[in-house]
């Protein structure tokens, strides 16, 4: 069942009328015309059935990822972290009107307003009202992920696969259950690469506001996006530019590209002087220089002496962590603070500049080499620690436990066979997660040849892999730490991207066989010049007949 362009019906409400019935034609009858307007027109069953043949696999997709959350919700508790205590503080802060000056420093306001819309609504501070949300946003993912790869292939039943692929993934399907920034910003960077993919289609300049917005939204839950609105804008303009069609109409695409970015630029302007007014500083967040010291901490004592005091107070801390410099400022900020006399935020800003000079000096000795092992780590590390068990905090014997729905999805009869040799001959393999940015570059180029007659075909698989790559390298050059748990956001996109791929390749090869086996069949009909297929197309034809 194939994807049909809106051209298909241009000629809908352009059809010729013989004159000598619109003369006889009355009120009543006109009324009764199958074209005519009406303010509402209960579907028929047939109506409703003919919905339902031209969408099997989107009702197909919608059946099987309702039943399997359903299933899984059932089983499901909620997975919480310390860090899930620190954003559940800030929505409590914001439902009661207690933010102080200093309530976002590290944090933006994006997930504990998630966090406090659930509170609100629901009454309940407990996690569950907060995990039912991210079940059904959850429950959208596979419908999302299934206009994208529409817009790419035009082929219904390889959309729904690649939707489907999001269950493939038993962490991302796991990780509905923590409520953490991980999930909602996975979730709300597909529904913002699904909005820009479509709206780069028509390019109408309401849907240009709403796809910026959905940027902004998604940046302001996790700020490690906040570049990719820049990626997305600047790479599907450059690539429009390519093809002679889309040049064409190059200021309207150079328009509404534009209006995308301001809009999401705007809002994290408004944001960071928002943050200037409360403490001075113009910024979306405080965090950076904190989350760097992940990176610089193994050679802070290379920083010169211009640095000298948030220099040795780190160092002083290293060393009271047994040269652990791994969290160390999540775990020793307390004694850096007291040994500087600054404030949390502000001493993270000191390390913005000491990271920066340290990376300035030296990075090809010192910072280039943990870059590539954190790249290597971002791809090969498990997140199971995450997902699949709780954590020891929460028990008095501070043992770690599997949490029922890891339980659910390795122990069913059916999941298991499905879940259990994914991860014996994938996650726990020593070789193949770090083989996978090679195949995904891989199949990236494949794709792009196969479908590079395509502008919006090229756009979207540009996009969706430019985005795990974007992320990917974004962190390797950031953080040293959890690498499994960063990893988690953008790894539906990779997944699913694979398995449609892969769909397409198997419809391309079944099609193929087709015509090898059956010439006669798979021959290409004659085509019709345009505006001569139909029944209208039949009358012009035998008027021409007529007149020769």
């Amino acid at each position: 069942m194939g994807y049909h362009e809106a051209d298909d019906f241009s000629d809908v409400g352009h059809q010729e009328v013989n004159p000598i019935q619109a003369k006889s034609s009355t009120p009543a009858a006109s009324e009764n015309a199958p074209g005519a307007l009406r303010l509402f027109h209960p579907p028929s069953w047939q109506e409703a059935f003919d919905f339902l043949r031209r969408n099997i696999a989107l009702v197909t997709l919608i059946v099987i990822t309702f039943v399997f959350q359903a299933s899984l919700f059932h089983v499901t508790v909620p997975n919480d972290f310390p860090d899930s205590g620190a954003y559940r503080d800030i929505a409590q802060r914001m439902l009661t009107g207690r933010t102080e000056y200093n309530t976002f420093e590290f944090r933006t306001p994006g997930y504990p307003s998630f966090l406090a819309l659930c509170y609100f609504f629901s009454g309940s501070n407990t996690w569950m009202p907060v995990i039912s949300v991210q079940f059904l946003c959850g429950s959208l993912i596979p419908v999302l992920l299934y206009f994208i790869y529409l817009r790419i292939c035009r082929n219904t039943w390889v959309a729904a696969a690649g939707g489907l692929g999001f269950f493939l993934d038993r962490f991302s399907v796991n990780l509905q259950a923590v409520p953490l920034t991980e999930f909602l910003g996975g979730f709300t960077v597909v529904l913002a690469l699904c909005a820009f993919l479509w709206g780069t289609d028509r390019k109408k300049y309401w849907t240009a506001v709403i796809v910026g917005l959905l940027f902004y939204l998604n940046l302001m839950i996790r700020p490690s996006f906040q570049l990719l609105v820049f990626c997305t804008t600047l790479g599907g303009f450059g690539l429009e530019m390519i093809y002679r069609e889309a040049r064409c109409q190059w200021k309207r695409a150079a328009l509404w590209y534009g209006i995308v970015l301001l809009t999401t630029q705007l809002g994290v302007w408004a944001w960071s002087y928002r943050n200037y007014k409360k403490m001075g500083v113009f910024a979306l967040s405080y965090q950076l220089g904190a989350s760097m010291t992940n990176q610089t901490g193994s050679f802070m004592e290379l920083a010169p002496d211009e640095f000298a005091e948030v220099r040795d107070a780190y160092i002083r801390a290293r060393d009271k962590s047994k040269g652990n410099h791994i969290n160390l400022y999540d775990q020793m900020a307390w004694q850096m603070i007291d040994d500087t006399g600054l404030k949390g935020w502000q001493l993270s800003l000191e390390f913005k500049k000491v990271n920066s000079w340290l990376i300035r000096h030296h990075f090809f000795d010192k910072y280039w080499p943990q870059v590539q092992f954190a790249w290597w780590r971002l791809w090969s590390d498990s997140p199971m620690y995450m997902t699949d068990l709780t954590d020891s905090y929460q028990h008095p014997s501070h043992q770690t436990l599997p949490t029922p729905q890891a339980l659910y999805l390795l122990r069913n009869p059916f999941l298991g066979r499905i879940y259990g040799p994914i991860d014996n001959y994938y996650w726990r393999s020593p070789n193949a997660p770090r083989r996978t940015p090679y195949l995904l570059f891989l199949v990236f180029a494949i794709a792009v040849w196969c479908y590079r007659k395509s502008s919006a075909s090229v756009i979207g698989i540009v996009i969706i892999v430019g985005t795990v790559f974007y992320h990917m390298l974004l962190h390797a050059m950031v953080q040293f730490t959890e690498f499994g748990r960063y990893r988690l956001p953008i790894q539906p996109l990779w997944v699913s991207f694979f398995v449609a791929m892969l769909a397409a390749g198997v419809s391309w090869l079944i099609h193929r066989g087709k015509g090898i086996l059956e010439p006669e069949k798979a021959a290409k009909p004659e085509v019709a010049k345009a505006g001569e297929t139909g029944r209208l197309g039949r009358t012009k034809r035998a008027a021409r007949k007529g007149k020769r």
